[in-house]
């Protein structure tokens, strides 16, 4: 994650472990059917360590088939 330190990406992963990341500042939680993902940058997409395209994307989720971690991003 850019602009994370080494430290705090550990802290991070050692939480969602535990489970208790969710309760951090800027980690979000909900559900949904679909998810459209528009970064400010261009990014690739990869699933299962495959590249599949690049960003934005669309995305349709199984119910409760996916649990996602993302980092909130504030512009401005």
């Amino acid at each position: 994650m850019p602009g994370m330190s080494r430290w705090d990406l550990f802290n991070v992963l050692a939480r969602v472990y535990r489970g208790s990341h969710i309760q951090r500042p800027g980690v979000r939680y909900g559900t949904a059917k679909r998810v459209i993902i528009e970064p400010e940058v261009t990014m690739s997409v990869s699933v299962d360590g495959e590249p599949v395209g690049t960003m934005p994307a669309e995305i349709w989720i199984a119910a409760g088939a996916l649990p996602v971690l993302a980092r909130e991003v504030r512009s401005g």
